[in-house]
């Protein structure tokens, strides 16, 4: 169902990682990604949670019709311990 304008954003399927990380504020994770769009625009979202409290950082929020090659950052804010 689209909505009043003709379009939406809808996230899935998700993935996430296999193994915790044990992070400490102040360290920084980064991943590669790109983006094709085929027809429609993409939408990419990334970020990392915290399995013992769900506290979650976001380090990649993006829209568009494509993306070259590119590495999203972030330098995480509080200690813990993460999921992709």
């Amino acid at each position: 169902m689209l909505g009043p304008y003709g379009c939406d954003i809808i996230h899935g399927p998700y993935i996430y990682s296999n193994t915790n990380m044990e992070l400490n504020q102040g360290d920084t994770v980064e991943f590669d990604w790109e983006a094709e769009g085929t027809g429609d625009w993409y939408d990419v979202f990334g970020y990392i949670i915290d399995v013992n409290d769900n506290y979650s950082e976001v380090i990649l929020n993006s829209t568009g019709k494509s993306s070259p090659w590119d590495t999203a950052s972030r330098v995480i804010t509080r200690d813990g311990t993460y999921k992709f």
